[in-house]
């Protein structure tokens, strides 16, 4: 039987709604509409900023603690299969437990009749794809620090015993410093889940085995999809997707997804160029068919791009606001239209074995 206890929570943990004149929040998904009160103990309620399958995400104030708050909002009634309930059950009861500054950060879950509250930290420069669309493509520095934070996150979930097995530019959230912060845990497994894993995650992030309905070690995915990420910071596209399709086209064609689905169990993908080695090492290693050939985030940590000379200092892992604009001044906005339409154009098509240049220490520094 499923676990509900969080889903049905009993009236007596149901917060009790401060409503003001000010009118609710209305919104309608999949033909069903509800509403968010303005007011609902200690939080106000502003404005829609974002939306997913299940609800929608709303700005939010914290009177007690004098902050802005971001707020999952979560409808009752779009949760009918028992599978959605199975999943959200689990990351209600996972994602407060987790406290790192590279995972958002939880602070409060609201019991409503008609909808569940998750209150968590408001990252105000928002999801990195939507960053990179209307920024531009980082620079080589930035996508380092960015990339290790990211690391650094997996590394901790892992270690709680977590996998997140969703991984993907849209579930990375920057916070007012640009801070990379992992978010929606809706896909989660944890190592106390019995049996197989079953498919879950993008499509485009997916690795070969967690497109099957047997396989094992969830982390692992974790991992592949930290290469996808890394090979779209370098080239503004993705390692396994059709020639000349944009996502929007994969997304809605079948066919189209069935060619994804064999460059991925096939492991082929163009190497990116001009890249440096050390990146390519952590690009080729983390995209290995195999799983139990690909790193974990810590070895991912110790490979040679975070322990040369050029190693990150501690002090490059969080960014002041005072910093921010003169660090991201070099960021390269030269690609966001194409970001923004997300064309998917590899040049060649080549298997992961293949490197097209190997770039020579002395022209390392124009790439690192």
């Amino acid at each position: 039987m499923i676990e509900t206890s969080l889903l049905m929570a009993p009236p007596s943990l149901l917060s009790k709604p401060n409503r003001s004149s000010q009118e609710p929040i209305r919104y309608t998904q999949s033909g069903i509409d509800f509403q968010i009160p303005p007011r609902i103990g200690n939080y106000t309620f502003e404005e829609i900023i974002g939306s997913g399958s299940y609800g929608i995400v709303v700005r939010g104030y914290d009177h007690k603690r004098q902050r802005k708050v971001a707020c999952k909002v979560i409808s009752r009634q779009l949760l009918s299969s028992s599978l959605v309930l199975m999943n959200l059950e689990q990351e209600l009861r996972i994602i407060p437990t987790l406290k790192h500054e590279n995972v958002i950060e939880v602070y409060e879950i609201l019991y409503e009749r008609d909808i569940i509250i998750v209150v968590m930290e408001l990252c105000e420069n928002g999801d990195l794809l939507s960053f990179i669309s209307k920024e531009g493509l980082l620079n080589i520095t930035h996508i380092k620090r960015i990339f290790y934070q990211i690391v650094r996150g997996i590394e901790y979930i892992h270690s709680k015993g977590v996998a997140h097995r969703d991984i993907k530019l849209e579930n990375i959230l920057l916070d007012g410093d640009l801070n990379a912060k992992i978010a929606d845990f809706g896909c989660c497994r944890t190592d106390q889940n019995i049996g197989p894993s079953i498919p879950c995650g993008t499509l485009l992030y997916m690795s070969s085995e967690s497109l099957e309905y047997d396989f094992v070690d969830d982390k692992k995915c974790d991992i592949w999809a930290l290469g996808v990420m890394l090979y779209f910071f370098v080239t503004n596209k993705f390692p396994f997707a059709p020639l000349k399709n944009n996502i929007s086209e994969v997304q809605n064609s079948e066919g189209l997804q069935e060619e994804v689905k064999q460059l991925i169990k096939k492991g082929e993908f163009t190497q990116p160029y001009p890249v440096s080695a050390m990146i390519l090492d952590v690009i080729n290693s983390c995209l290995k068919v195999a799983p139990e050939e690909r790193p974990t985030a810590s070895e991912i940590l110790n490979m040679e791009w975070f322990t040369s000379e050029n190693k990150i200092r501690h002090s490059m892992m969080k960014l002041s606001s005072q910093r921010k604009e003169q660090s991201f001044a070099g960021i390269d906005r030269t690609n966001s239209r194409s970001i923004i339409k997300m064309i998917v154009r590899p040049t060649a098509k080549s298997t992961s074995n293949i490197h097209r240049k190997v770039i020579l220490n002395s022209e390392y520094q124009q790439y690192i």
